[in-house]
């Protein structure tokens, strides 16, 4: 869930609106939009919402995953090369790109 911390409120919904009922149940939803609002991790949100959290961190995890696609699809901003190839400076160097094009459109919190 801390990797959802960087993304706005609103594009997680949007992320949430593309899977459906039977992907991500509505308890899942509410506990990460819950999680994502609070900044609180997925067992604390698993256990406010009655669920197991690795349902939750499951849920949490196919979100990012379709954030990522949606960035990449949309506005051609790759994901993050560190948490994908590790502490390079080739990856920090393609971070340092990527923040300047996140702050281009506005998409940071």
């Amino acid at each position: 869930m801390k990797r959802l911390i960087g993304i706005k409120l609103e594009h997680i919904e949007a992320c949430l609106a593309v899977h459906s009922l039977r992907d991500i149940p509505q308890l899942n939803r509410d506990a990460i939009l819950w999680a994502a609002k609070n900044g609180q991790s997925s067992s604390v949100a698993a256990a406010r919402s009655g669920i197991h959290y690795k349902t939750v961190s499951r849920a949490a995890k196919k979100v990012l995953e379709t954030h990522q696609i949606m960035m990449q699809a949309y506005l051609g901003i790759e994901p993050d090369p560190i948490a994908m190839h590790g502490n390079t400076k080739e990856a920090k160097a393609i971070r340092k790109e990527r923040k300047t094009k996140l702050l281009q459109y506005n998409l940071k919190k």
